[in-house]
């Protein structure tokens, strides 16, 4: 399941030789945990810019044991930078989680994905299969790697095939895809049985808006979240300057990311709207009939007259990349000659994956680390931290002010947050 637990936030002491031993993804211990101690640790102040781009996540339910409509949204702009987000767990039975894009103009779309996941794993092993689904997200960053989609008029197509494949009884799937389009698109996520047929003509009936055999609306649930979001990449810049405390010492500083003033608010459940294209070409907004009670004829849920439920909020920003630039300019004194950084989640039980670079490096030269690395067969409960005394060390780096250090994250399913970056001068 998605976890979220706003809480303070502990962090790392500056144990040099520890951490001089450490290698990337490491566990670590953390030593004097008290964020508020002006005398060890500074928060540095950061700034965020969002572009402008599309998130469609859907996690209501997440756990599913019927066929249906599981999220919609009949308006996905050309031109704009789309994100899909899809954490659902088969409860009954196996099941197929499918995303759907349907070209309802009169040219043919072409879609590009530029990058993807798709993980499927143990409902019970949540933490590790939103671990991988970063990490395979980043990889495919990297990759620079992109596929085209060529959707003709009317065409009904899957968003990656990969998805064509069950979940079993009991496991679950995290896909994380990213895509754009030259013309707009409907898109459908949806439950299916394994032995539906998946073609052109059988998403149309399933999905189609004028459809009499169209797929029913399944009801989200209040504890987890469906909606569309216009946010899927969040650029966080800060300067770090060095500081003392009063007896001579650097303090460590620190950011935050993902924290409950991050969530994403403003969002809007498009699930129930439908949008048919009339014979003068224009578009009629309408509800989805499912989506009413047959017997009071009222709203099932929390709908406005349209078929929107406004007022979403995604606590944690999952689906959200994050794109952070720490800049260390020239200082006036005499600075620390190395620095590490150090992860640490502050809300409980965590794993993910990072890219951590410094400006200059070559990007061929980038990896994505895992958060923590996978542990020996031995040794299963470390492949994820646990409780407030551990960390994940990321990287070290000998200073040569001025310089940027980069990290590429986004908050992985399952874990809970927000997280921090430390810098521990050495």
């Amino acid at each position: 399941m998605l976890k979220l637990l706003f809480m303070s936030v502990l962090v790392l002491s500056a144990f040099a030789g520890e951490i001089d031993k450490k290698k990337r993804g490491d566990i670590t211990a953390i030593d004097h945990p008290n964020i508020k101690d002006r005398g060890r640790y500074v928060e540095i102040p950061t700034k965020s810019q969002e572009p402008r781009g599309k998130l469609i996540f859907s996690d209501s339910p997440e756990q599913v044991s019927e066929s249906g409509i599981l999220y919609r949204d009949d308006e996905i702009p050309a031109g704009q930078p789309v994100r899909v987000f899809v954490y659902h767990a088969s409860k009954q039975g196996s099941r197929k989680f499918l995303v759907v894009l349907e070209n309802p103009t009169a040219g043919q779309a072409t879609v590009t994905i530029s990058a993807k996941a798709i993980k499927r794993g143990a409902t019970g092993n949540c933490v590790i299969v939103g671990k991988d689904a970063v990490y395979a997200w980043l990889e495919s960053k990297l990759a620079k790697s992109v596929r085209a989609l060529h959707i003709s008029p009317g065409g009904f197509v899957l968003l990656d095939p990969d998805l064509n494949k069950p979940v079993p009884s009991g496991s679950m799937l995290n896909a994380i895809i990213d895509f754009n389009t030259t013309a707009k698109l409907r898109l459908s996520i949806v439950s299916l049985s394994p032995s539906a047929a998946i073609d052109s003509s059988s998403l149309k009936l399933l999905v189609g808006p004028s459809s009499p055999k169209s797929l029913k609306v399944i009801e989200p649930v209040p504890e987890h979240e469906r909606g569309t979001f216009p946010v899927v990449d969040r650029m966080v810049t800060g300067d770090l300057v060095w500081q003392k405390n009063k007896s001579g010492e650097f303090l460590a500083p620190y950011i935050v990311l993902a924290d409950e003033g991050q969530s994403l608010k403003g969002g809007i459940d498009f699930t129930c709207q439908r949008r048919a294209i009339t014979s003068k070409g224009l578009i009629a907004l309408n509800v989805d009939p499912s989506c009413f009670d047959k017997d009071t004829k009222d709203f099932k849920w929390k709908i406005d007259a349209n078929g929107q439920r406004n007022g979403v909020e995604l606590k944690g920003s999952y689906g959200v990349a994050y794109h952070v630039k720490i800049n260390i300019p020239k200082p006036s004194d005499a600075p620390p000659q190395a620095f590490s950084a150090v992860l640490r989640a502050g809300g409980g039980p965590y794993a993910g994956a990072v890219v951590a670079a410094s400006l200059s490096d070559d990007e061929k030269s980038k990896k994505v680390t895992y958060l923590p690395v996978p542990p020996p067969t031995t040794r299963p409960r470390d492949n994820l931290i646990r409780t407030q005394s551990d960390g994940i060390f990321i990287g070290k780096w000998t200073l040569k002010a001025p310089m940027t250090i980069t990290f590429d994250w986004m908050p992985s399913g399952g874990s809970n947050l927000p997280v921090n970056i430390i810098f521990l001068p050495q």
